[in-house]
């Protein structure tokens, strides 16, 4: 039950693109004026009983470790969804796969060896990867993608389906 504004100067800035009108977060008058709308977060427990919350998303494997890469080859020259793009260029030729274990809030529990995983409030990641097409902000629902382990060539194949957010159509 609190307003917040959101100002859009990260690197990739995918919280906003949920919205329509992503230019009224650049200005400051619009955010002041504007209409609070109902937002969701998302609070998870982590394996050492920490308690995190976040409003977009939560990345494992592959996505995340895209982001971690990005962050180290920005600089002045490198920004934004161009730092987004060498890092997964990078992650694509370095050793990957995320040995993954989800509990769910009814007891179940989900354990592989996965490419990625999302958990998504929010449509977007990574500069404006659209990993979670049909996430809404507001629904109160949590979408989420646990993609296996598939090949070089097949990553490859899918990256613009995962850009796009049509990978879900690919069998």
């Amino acid at each position: 039950n609190v307003s917040i504004g959101a100002i859009p100067l990260g690197t990739g800035n995918d919280f906003v693109r949920c919205f329509s009108n992503r230019e009224a977060f650049l200005d400051m008058g619009s955010q002041l004026r504007g209409r609070a709308i109902k937002v969701d977060t998302v609070k998870t427990v982590l394996d050492k009983g920490e308690t995190v919350r976040f409003i977009n998303m939560a990345n494992i494997g592959f996505d995340c470790n895209v982001v971690i890469s990005a962050s180290k080859i920005k600089n002045g020259f490198i920004s934004g969804p161009a730092a987004y793009a060498l890092g997964a260029l990078k992650e694509i030729f370095s050793k990957w796969g995320q040995d993954v274990k989800i509990r769910f809030d009814d007891g179940d529990t989900y354990k592989g060896r996965q490419l990625l995983c999302t958990i998504a409030n929010g449509r977007y990641c990574g500069g404006g990867f659209m990993s979670s097409p049909y996430a809404d902000v507001s629904d109160g629902y949590m979408d989420m993608a646990v993609i296996d382990k598939i090949s070089r060539p097949k990553l490859i194949s899918l990256l613009k389906k995962y850009r796009d957010g049509t990978y879900l159509e690919d069998p």
